[in-house]
């Protein structure tokens, strides 16, 4: 590794690798909290296309706010105002107003961009890009009780006291720490845990330009036997999602690869299909600006960390993107992981610049974890509830979809997303540039959120029970 004194010489530093929502949120929260840190990004840019949009609610908004770039995102997306879900005919059987409601009730709206734009307003509102480093690709982390080692593809090196996987779904550093804690206790990571990510569906996924005939500032939702289709749009865009049932679940890592002939050919089977009475899915795609077929990975891991490394965002738990709770999720991750390592820092002797033991490191990696598992397992549950009950997974879901959810009020579906958006994590040293005035009071304190989220644990364990009778 490094001496012993080299170490000494140094503040405490953090080794983050990937800038994706993770990544450059926890950066913002770490340079706020005075940490010295790196961020690795094995991509030439740190903003490049990919995918389609992000959506965020206002547990999101509320933190981007103390990021510094809530106002610049909110002017690069209008207000979304309405939301359909309609039959597989394109018939709307709800016409819901529940964007309006959540303003109501939380002060902030539902913000809808390109992800490639939320990237880069995360990466421009940093207070210094100094920490990220582009084509950094992992190779491999060498540990020991002195710091970590971070080996890069180039054959440079990063030292430093911990690492930080906020490298996404297919995780590198995720791998790294199996491999170690395997070689350290066999079996540790069992090969079961190792396949907790799962894929059900496929998607394709992209963005094209507006048309005319389907309003700006709308989502729609299509119901389709084994299929759905999720549509939405702001005034130069719309964003489109198909998700489509596979044939078995797939575990990871033998999930299916698809080439861009099962892109198109996926593209063709349902191209004469309605999204709304004038507009068929084949006229988006046509006019596509990006697209691609993808898995929609989900899953929540039992281990995000071992020694010294801990993992944030997908790497630890990825949700299916129907009800738009992952990047939020992310977020809430960095700002709790960022909120436990700054107090017990500050609480040493050395501040900034002491380096907590192994043990102090595992606490901290722990609490971290206590503090975030129950809401994270919610927002998986409820993310993968909703992507079966929009593409009618079983004769239960399209009950459910068709005859049930069209009698609830704007007021009961408010409700029930402002229960998981009341218990968002917040950066507890750094100020609200802006106060919403919103019906619902935020859960500040441990016991409150502990409440609100067995409160959804049981609603969740009722949806469960309807859905395997």
């Amino acid at each position: 590794m490094y001496p012993v004194n080299e170490r000494k010489a140094r503040p405490f530093r953090v080794i983050v690798v990937g800038a994706g929502i993770a990544g450059l949120t926890l950066s913002n929260a770490l340079q706020k909290a005075g940490i010295d840190h790196v961020v690795l990004e094995k991509h030439a840019q740190v903003v490049y296309p990919s995918g389609a949009s992000i959506g965020m609610w206002p547990n999101g908004a509320r933190l981007l706010d103390q990021l510094g770039c809530l106002a610049s995102i909110e002017e690069t997306c209008p207000q979304m105002t309405v939301s359909y879900t309609r039959n597989p005919d394109g018939k709307a059987i709800i016409v819901s107003e529940l964007f309006d409601e959540i303003v109501e009730r939380h002060g902030h709206r539902f913000l809808l961009l390109e992800r490639r734009q939320f990237i880069q307003a995360l990466l421009d509102c940093l207070p210094t890009k100094d920490p990220i480093r582009t084509r950094a690709a992992v190779k491999d982390i060498a540990e020991s009780e002195n710091g970590v080692r971070v080996y890069l593809n180039d054959g440079s090196y990063e030292d430093g006291d911990i690492v930080v996987g906020c490298d996404g779904v297919a995780s590198r550093v995720r791998q790294i720490m199996w491999n170690h804690a395997n070689q350290a206790v066999p079996n540790t990571i069992t090969p079961k845990e190792m396949q907790s990510l799962t894929a059900s569906y496929k998607c394709l996924v992209g963005l094209s330009p507006s048309m005319p005939g389907i309003e700006s500032g709308s989502m729609t939702v299509v119901h389709n036997n084994g299929f759905s289709f999720l549509i939405l749009t702001q005034p130069q865009l719309i964003f489109y999602f198909v998700f489509i049932k596979l044939g078995q679940t797939y575990r990871w890592p033998s999930l299916p690869t698809y080439t861009a002939e099962d892109m198109h050919a996926e593209a063709a089977k349902i191209a004469t299909l309605p999204i709304i009475d004038n507009l068929t899915f084949g006229q988006i795609w046509e006019k596509r600006l990006r697209g691609d077929l993808i898995n929609i990975e989900e899953g929540v891991f039992k281990h995000w960390h071992s020694n010294r490394i801990v993992l944030l965002g997908d790497a630890a738990h990825k949700f299916t993107p129907n009800i738009a709770f992952g990047g939020g999720s992310a977020m809430e991750s960095a700002a709790t992981f960022a909120n436990i390592l700054r107090a017990k820092l500050l609480s040493s002797k050395g501040g900034l610049s002491s380096h907590p033991t192994q043990a102090e490191l595992s606490t901290i990696f722990q609490t971290y974890r206590e503090q975030r598992i129950g809401r994270v397992y919610l927002m998986h549950l409820l993310s993968g509830f909703m992507t079966r009950v929009q593409a009618w997974s079983n004769p239960v879901f399209e009950f459910l979809a068709s005859r049930c959810f069209p009698w609830m009020s704007d007021k009961m579906v408010g409700g029930i997303f402002s229960l998981a958006i009341q218990g968002g994590v917040k950066l507890d040293y750094v100020p609200q540039r802006v106060k919403p005035k919103g019906k619902v009071k935020w859960k500040v304190d441990v016991s409150a959120q502990n409440q609100s989220q067995k409160w959804l644990g049981g609603m969740g364990l009722f949806i469960v029970s309807c859905v395997l009778g």
